[in-house]
């Protein structure tokens, strides 16, 4: 799987600036971004789970976050370094098995992942996010809807809903569950209704329906 990813990360990057890309993933991005912030004041010390490109990451600890991001195939983990040597960043890169983060227990205010947790059996994805509360006080993941078929072919990846991940959390002994979604659907009827429902309604869409791009869903592990 290691393999496929750098194939993924060097076809997106190809014809590309990294700082081009990397601004595009920020600005996807910025709902992550902002639930992460209001999850955890700064500084805070905030560990990624399967960082690829580190993007994120790098974006974070420019925040002023104490950051470490971990990757469990070597090729990614040096696609990682590269960017962050090109984006001037001192980002805390390190190897490590998704399933076994006992060395990272307890160190950090916020455990993240993006595109992850998503590619592996129902009882093993449990698991993960049961090593990741063992990290950190608040939990964080997305997970891409099934209208990530409007821009990439869906292959091994688990397509839930906004209320099915939710269960995931909880059944991985997550508490205060809430839910967020972001990303416009990149379709015409998309477009027109975007424009036509209340801004309240659409972000109930996003958040609640699973009408959106992205799914995430945030816990804690105490409290």
């Amino acid at each position: 799987m290691s393999e496929r990813w750098v194939d993924y990360f060097e076809a997106s990057l190809r014809g590309k600036k990294l700082l081009d890309y990397a601004v595009d993933h920020w600005t996807y991005n910025m709902q992550l971004y902002y639930q992460i912030r209001k999850h955890v004041p700064l500084p805070g010390r905030i560990l990624e789970i399967g960082c690829g490109l580190g993007l994120s990451s790098i974006y974070l600890q420019e925040c002023g976050y104490e950051v470490t991001a971990v990757d469990k195939s070597e090729s990614v983990i040096q696609m990682a370094i590269r960017s962050a040597e090109m984006l001037s960043s001192h980002l805390t890169i390190e190897p490590a098995d998704a399933l076994d983060m006992e060395k990272y227990y307890n160190g950090y205010d916020a455990c993240f992942s993006v595109g992850v947790i998503e590619h592996f059996e129902r009882d093993v994805t449990v698991k993960l996010l049961e090593e990741q509360k063992n990290c950190a006080r608040c939990v964080i993941a997305v997970v891409p809807s099934k209208y990530t078929a409007y821009v990439a072919e869906i292959t091994d990846e688990r397509i839930y809903t906004a209320r099915g991940l939710k269960r995931i959390f909880r059944d991985a002994g997550l508490r205060n569950v809430s839910l967020f979604g972001y990303g416009d659907i990149p379709s015409t009827f998309h477009s027109c209704m975007k424009y036509v429902v209340p801004f309240g309604a659409y972000r109930v869409l996003q958040n609640y329906c699973s009408y959106t791009m992205s799914i995430g869903c945030v816990g804690t592990s105490k409290g």
